[in-house]
């Protein structure tokens, strides 16, 4: 099982402060059952100059690596495998930014994207067409359901309708209304992930959350999910 949403990399972001938070999180990912993790640390544009945050994650992803060996040869040989990649903040003109490929999953084309929490425009949605239409680079649009409140429906729907993959939260998938978990019955949703910061208030809990989707989905629809997410995140 892959969690493609993670803010496990130490002191990049409001995720793990520390290379033992990150630890913990990882050994917390291999008692939900997950084998593979992708760590995304948030990355705006608009904030922090584009060389700038690779460095930063450089280093927390080598300072990282070092303490995951430095484990007893039992417990490294359990912990989650490990893909690096980010969460970026979509801006204006972002499909034209140069190397973007660098912040994608691991060697693959697909970058996991962050909507605006502010009114969308007909101008994003065109821009988000560029990306389909230059052909480089597959955005994943993170976490979806959190925008229902602030979104003109139509809009949403638009977005929806450009088919790119779409991945839903695991704590949105409770309640019997739930968003998420409509997005997933109506194939409108496709992966799901647990965009885990910490171990109290957003843990990780793919585990859980897959056991509940196949409840209420069925255990073919979840294999399906699981198979998608591995295809998106393979390298």
């Amino acid at each position: 099982m892959t969690d493609l949403h993670t803010h496990i990399l130490p002191g990049v972001d409001d995720g793990a402060k520390t290379v033992q938070d990150s630890l913990d999180l990882l050994r917390a990912q291999r008692e939900q059952g997950v084998d593979r993790v992708v760590l995304t640390p948030h990355y705006y544009p608009d904030r922090e100059p584009f060389e700038v945050f690779l460095q930063r994650r450089e280093q927390a992803w080598q300072q990282l690596n070092a303490a995951v060996r430095a484990l007893p040869q039992e417990e490294r040989s359990s912990m989650p495998a490990m893909v690096l990649g980010a969460e970026v903040a979509y801006v204006p003109g972002l499909e034209a930014m140069a190397d973007l490929r660098r912040l994608c999953i691991g060697n693959t084309r697909n970058l996991l994207l962050e909507l605006p929490f502010f009114a969308w425009s007909a101008q994003m949605i065109r821009q988000l067409y560029a990306f389909l239409e230059k052909g480089g680079v597959t955005p994943i649009l993170a976490h979806i359901e959190r925008y229902i409140p602030c979104q003109p429906r139509k809009l949403f729907q638009e977005i929806l309708d450009l088919g790119l993959p779409v991945q839903v939260g695991t704590d949105m998938l409770h309640g019997m209304f739930s968003p998420a978990m409509k997005l997933l019955k109506q194939g409108r949703g496709h992966l799901i992930a647990s965009d885990c910061h910490d171990l109290l208030s957003r843990r990780p809990n793919l585990g859980d959350a897959y056991e509940l989707a196949e409840k209420k989905l069925g255990v073919d629809r979840c294999v399906e999910i699981a198979e998608l997410t591995a295809q998106l995140t393979e390298e």
